[in-house]
């Protein structure tokens, strides 16, 4: 069986919040809610969505992170937070360290070790230390990212209005989201990394349907995630990036995953 448009489209709507309800997927897709449910248990028992993941900010921990892109793997780098293969043959991790300096000195070292160095990136960020109420909240929300709010507050032993409270203050923090890890070959779904260091100039197109999971701009520096429906737009999407900066750093992401901070 194949995957449908609208299924891409639900698809891509869980990646930018993985615990979008169905009546709102219902008003992105135009489906009924009681089909979305349905289509998001056939995700599951297909193996297009393997899991949902709770993905949570290295600052919330305390920790600094930045980005780096080389060509070998670094799966045993202990302070991995983040990562993705690419088509390029390239590995992507974000990192953690308790310093700038050591974060800094984190890269510098996996850089020596790849045969072939590709970007590397730290952006601005706030380091936030987590009471033991939210992270009581956040051990519930990881043991169970889709449940309901009454379900996570049962589970963590607080009331329903922290819990809600608690998970606004994550998201509008950009602290922890709710991510599906979707075989993206069984989807048919396009993930494209970019880092542009002149993004102050750069115009993104505006006649392509996509949706920007991340956007990080730092002065002139900008790192972005963007879902694609399918190659087409996201070749064109390629094309005109690439025709405003010819140095941009462009990664096709084929696989993925989260770790657990420790």
């Amino acid at each position: 069986m194949g995957v449908e448009l609208v299924d891409k489209k639900i698809l891509i709507g869980l990646l930018r919040d993985g615990r979008s309800s169905t009546r709102e997927l219902s008003r992105y897709s135009g489906l009924s809610p009681q089909l979305i449910s349905y289509k998001i248990r056939s995700f599951i028992s297909r193996g297009i969505i393997r899991s949902f993941s709770l993905r949570t900010s290295p600052n919330l921990y305390g920790y600094y992170y930045g980005f780096v892109a080389i060509d070998k793997s670094v799966n045993d780098f202990p302070r991995i937070s983040t990562w993705a293969s690419c088509l390029e043959k390239v590995e992507l991790v974000e990192i953690y360290s308790q310093s700038l300096e050591k974060l800094k000195s984190d890269i510098d070292y996996l850089i020596k070790k790849a045969n072939s160095y590709y970007m590397s990136y730290i952006p601005p960020q706030r380091l936030y230390r987590r009471s033991a109420v939210v992270e009581k909240f956040i051990r519930a929300l990881r043991s169970e990212p889709r449940s309901s709010f009454s379900r996570l507050a049962e589970i963590s032993g607080l009331d329903r209005k922290t819990a809600i409270k608690i998970y606004r203050w994550l998201k509008r923090n950009r602290l922890a989201r709710v991510i599906p890890v979707i075989d993206l070959d069984k989807a048919g779904i396009k993930l494209i990394v970019f880092f542009s260091r002149v993004a102050d100039r750069l115009l993104l197109p505006a006649d392509i349907e996509y949706e920007v999971l991340l956007y990080i701009k730092d002065g002139s520096s900008a790192f972005s995630i963007a879902a694609f429906i399918d190659s087409y737009d996201a070749k064109k999407f390629i094309t005109y990036i690439r025709e405003q900066d010819k140095e941009v750093d462009i990664m096709v992401i084929y696989d993925y995953g989260f770790k657990e901070i420790q």
